[in-house]
């Protein structure tokens, strides 16, 4: 996936809604190391030993109207938009050892403790830098809710729920709104022409 450059220098929002759950599939990603981060609703076996977070986007809300801009003479509308993301970990837990064998004796539910882990790292400093650089911003809505007891899936024993909002620039280009952004010619100062 490309990123465009501002004026200032630094990459600006995705132009599709695509790209902006790319991103964030990448920064869950990277934050869960050696887990599968996937999105709901797409073929994946799971695997018994691996961490596995599900990522369901909902729907895009964004104005009836954007904002326009004119660049090198094509007409930029900017919807400034956002779609809410369930993100559900799924876990066996921690093990529990004995102190003197060192013999795991059982597993206990960390779900819950590892979302809200990752709900920290959302609002960390990393990210906040990350998101200005992308041009994007990730919010926490509600609670981080425990599922374990809900939900009757033997693949994992613990699982557990948070919803985070991902705020992001939709484009469009011309008079019509369908070209492609990579179709403008930006003048040298604006937007970097080689993306």
């Amino acid at each position: 996936m490309k990123l465009l450059r501002g004026c200032s220098g630094k990459e600006v929002a995705p132009v599709t809604v695509e790209q902006a759950k790319d991103l964030f599939q990448t920064l869950t990603a990277s934050y869960f190391a050696g887990a599968n981060v996937v999105f709901a609703n797409q073929s994946r076996v799971p695997m018994q030993g691996v961490p596995l977070v599900v990522l369901t986007p909902g729907p895009v809300h964004r104005p009836s109207n954007p904002t326009y801009e004119d660049i090198g003479g094509e007409r930029i509308g900017n919807y400034l938009s956002r779609f809410s993301i369930t993100v559900d970990l799924f876990t066996n837990g921690s093990p529990v050892k004995d102190e003197e064998t060192g013999e795991v004796l059982a597993y206990a539910d960390s779900a819950e403790d590892d979302l809200l882990a990752f709900v920290d790292f959302l609002g960390s400093d990393y990210v906040i830098d990350w998101s200005h650089n992308k041009d994007v911003a990730v919010l926490i809505e509600g609670d981080v809710q425990s599922l374990t007891a809900v939900v009757n899936d033997s693949t994992y024993q613990y699982r557990a729920r948070v919803t985070a909002l991902f705020y992001f620039t939709h484009r469009t280009v011309g008079r019509a709104a369908v070209l492609k952004e990579s179709s403008i010619k930006y003048p040298t100062g604006q937007i970097d022409p080689e993306t």
